[in-house]
């Protein structure tokens, strides 16, 4: 049986990006610099921090 992929793009909101498997994004200059990167790249360093 085949498994729903969930997933996040670039500037799907953070609610998104916390439920999904795999994160599809483009490290693109400009999303670099966006707050929701800043948030994510934060979560994702929070979380290797706890483990």
């Amino acid at each position: 049986m085949q498994q729903p992929n969930y997933h996040a793009v670039n500037m799907d909101d953070m609610a998104i990006f916390m439920a999904s498997y795999v994160s599809k994004q483009t490290y693109k200059k400009d999303y670099q610099e966006t707050d929701l990167y800043r948030e994510r790249r934060q979560y994702i360093f929070n979380s290797l921090k706890k483990a």
